[in-house]
């Protein structure tokens, strides 16, 4: 029950915060250009730097809203300390997800190589790797705006991978030889599999505009995607219905054999 408390008033408030932040957005970025912003950006008694100012390009494109150009935006729009405040946001929200990240990878490596070495060498080889190409691509990047590019990959990629750890999350919590009395009930199995249906469909929808939009839809093109997304979409179909068949909603197939 403590579990559960802290869980949903966690999970509450970053739902609330999320909301607030999207609402801002695309209160300000909806229909505007990048011309409007910075427009916005000179004329506005916002004590912003000088060179914040020319960030967004004087064209009628579509305003420019990854991290680092929404940071601009929230000062331009209300004031230089909006700026600050969102840095340390993304600061601690950086911080929050590389620890995590880095720790499960350290605690795995640990437990499925077997490393046998002294605890700081083995602290020290797992975060190193873990670690290591993020900071090559910080340093090596080229400037911020490369760096703001890659991380709107790495959410696209991010996108292809969560059905290998939905699924797997909810056939294991809903399977009782693995759970025991711990496992997921009827109820929660069917809410947690609708949510996670609809997550799915959102992000592939995005995913298919990120592909449209940067590869396009040309000869080449499409038969590497197509044959990648049959790759790819054959996996998912194998996922799902092992944990269809961990929660009881179909039997298993005579020529699929099933165990955990």
């Amino acid at each position: 029950m403590y579990y559960f408390i802290e869980s949903f008033f966690a999970l509450f408030c970053s739902f609330w915060i999320n909301v607030l932040v999207v609402a801002v957005f695309a209160q300000g970025f909806y229909g505007k250009t990048n011309a409007d912003v910075r427009e916005s950006c000179i004329n506005n008694d916002n004590h912003m730097p000088d060179f914040y100012k020319d960030v967004y390009a004087n064209n009628t494109d579509l305003a420019d809203n990854d991290i680092y150009h929404a940071g601009v935006f929230l000062g331009c729009t209300f004031g230089v300390v909006a700026l600050y405040v969102w840095a340390v946001g993304i600061l601690a929200a950086g911080q929050s997800s590389t620890m995590t990240g880095t720790y499960a990878g350290q605690f795995a490596m640990e437990g499925f190589i077997q490393i046998k070495l002294p605890q700081w060498k083995r602290v020290l080889l797992t975060r190193s790797i873990a670690m290591g190409p993020t900071l090559l691509v910080a340093i090596f990047s080229g400037g911020i705006n490369h760096i703001t590019g890659f991380n709107d990959f790495l959410n696209c990629v991010q996108m292809v991978q969560l059905p290998f750890a939905i699924f797997p999350v909810l056939t294991f919590v809903s399977d009782k030889r693995v759970m025991f009395e711990f496992s997921a009930s009827r109820m929660q199995k069917v809410f947690a599999l609708s949510i996670s249906l609809l997550i799915l469909a959102i992000n592939f929808y995005f995913l298919f505009a990120w592909v449209d939009e940067n590869l396009g839809l040309t000869a080449v093109s499409i038969p590497i995607t197509s044959v990648l997304a049959v790759v790819y979409i054959i996996f998912i179909l194998y996922l799902f219905y092992y944990c269809l068949v961990a929660m009881s909603i179909i039997r298993p197939f005579g020529w699929v054999s099933f165990s955990l």
